[in-house]
């Protein structure tokens, strides 16, 4: 009974996601980021005396569970702020620039191989799959190793790529400053270290060392911090053994950017990071993942820490053209106590060309009750649904974390080419279990984040999400 009461509530949930987010109260005109920009007018200088709070503070009540606001404001900036314009590219669209990362990033590369797994790698990992325990979902442990019919069915999945696989890896001499650069490759570096470097439409990668290349994947200490990471993995697990330094490994970050002539970045986040082995679930190498985001002059800028996610679609009387959803760009660096690891810039976008140097963005006393109405608009429809009210039994908290105006991404209307970046009040808004001891552990006992990002200059409601 139990069992068919959580898969009820689990297939509700799965249809409730499904359904059109409601309609919110327009809290302002939508043309009215368009309009200020188009009016290119200069504006006097911050007036200290209308800057908002370093800190904000209060308690929203609503039917069901309240909303406690303990956050702080950053920056606290007032008055007029420059907006930018850009578009979206691929890395067919900035071939110059790209090829100048690739062969920087392979400069010490003397012999390159186009193959990447040989029939003798393609055989180790049958060997790993069988050598490695296999959770137990009966005993909720690793009791039992692949049967024999499993490893012979992994096998069979693999035939055609063994098949066709080298015996071995067939390098060729290579000069970084005139060979074409493939698509996807391995490269022998002149102090004997493997490096292996793929570019596809919307990113490019780039690792250094043989124990990076296969069955490994990265995962940061916030995320580790929750639990789970690895199957059996409990809460409150941190990562150990990081011996560089965080301002060390945001320099060295900094100055590879430099190197690569990718500029108008700025970091947005240095996190512990592990690369682990998924099948021997051991770590492979510590250090920290910095990640860059675009950001131009006092902006600060989002990065992935607070990501935006945006769908642009035009007037249908237009042709209806719709751009699908595009991550936010930026760079992830990992750097652990031998230097440059891993390289990853994803998603990139012209560079910001400035279209205004001065729009008057709104008073922070507008914008705090902009938020309480998104916020009252938003969690009052989650209230409406019993089955929230009754997993929560009867009562959640709410956190509103921080808040922080950030360089953000703002559409254009019926425009899917191009669009602003400007002023973004981001909102933190991380949701509780009812018998969480709030704020104690936030991060670690938080259920899920969310992100609630509103345009600056007009109030209007950008995105909401997970």
């Amino acid at each position: 009974m139990k069992r068919t009461r959580i898969l009820s509530i689990l297939l509700c949930l799965l249809l409730l996601a499904c359904q059109p987010t409601p309609e919110h109260e327009a809290v302002v005109p939508p043309d009215g980021y368009e309009a200020a920009i188009q009016k290119q007018q200069d504006r006097t200088a911050y007036d200290p005396s209308v800057l908002p709070p370093e800190h904000w503070s209060e308690v929203m009540e609503l039917p069901y569970w309240n909303i406690t606001i303990d956050a702080d404001v950053s920056p606290n900036a007032a008055g007029a702020v420059p907006v930018y314009e850009s578009a979206y590219l691929t890395m067919d669209d900035l071939p110059e620039q790209a090829d100048k990362v690739k062969r920087t990033l392979v400069r010490d590369a003397t012999a390159v191989s186009d193959a990447v797994f040989t029939k003798a790698d393609w055989y180790r990992q049958i060997q790993l799959y069988a050598d490695t325990p296999v959770w137990d979902e009966k005993t909720g442990d690793y009791t039992r190793y692949p049967t024999d019919a499993e490893v012979d069915a992994y096998r069979r999945d693999l035939s055609s790529f063994i098949d066709t696989a080298p015996n071995e890896q067939e390098y060729r001499p290579f000069s970084p400053a005139t060979d074409a650069i493939p698509n996807d490759a391995l490269y022998l570096l002149s102090d004997g270290t493997l490096a292996r470097m793929r570019c596809d439409t919307k990113d490019l990668y780039i690792c250094y060392g043989a124990d990076l290349f296969f069955n490994v994947f990265d995962q940061t200490e916030p995320y580790v911090l929750q639990g789970g990471a690895l199957l059996g993995e409990p809460a409150g697990t941190t990562i150990e053994g990081v011996t560089v330094d965080r301002a060390d490994a945001e320099a060295q970050a900094l100055s590879l950017l430099q190197s690569l002539s990718l500029d108008g970045f700025k970091v947005a986040s240095a996190e512990k990071a592990r690369f682990v082995n998924e099948y021997t679930r051991t770590n492979v190498a510590v250090g920290w993942r910095v990640t860059l985001g675009r950001a131009e002059g006092d902006y600060e800028t989002a990065g992935n820490t607070i990501p935006q996610k945006l769908y642009h679609r035009s007037d249908p009387a237009d042709g209806a053209s719709y751009r699908p959803y595009w991550d936010w760009e930026e760079i992830q660096i990992f750097v652990d106590q031998t230097g440059v690891r891993s390289f990853w810039w994803t998603h990139p976008t012209k560079r910001p060309r400035l279209v205004n140097e001065a729009v008057e963005i709104l008073p922070f006393e507008e914008v705090q009750e902009i938020i309480r109405t998104h916020l009252n608009n938003l969690l009052s429809w989650e209230e409406d649904n019993p089955i929230w009210r009754e997993d929560y039994a009867g009562r959640s908290k709410n956190l509103v974390a921080h808040v922080g105006l950030y360089f953000g991404i703002i559409p254009k209307k019926n425009d899917v080419d191009t669009f602003y970046y400007g002023p973004v009040w981001i909102v933190t808004v991380q949701q509780y279990p009812a018998d969480a001891d709030v704020p104690a552990l936030p991060y670690l006992m938080a259920s899920s984040t969310r992100y609630l990002h509103i345009n600056a200059i007009d109030g209007s409601l950008l995105s909401y999400h997970t």
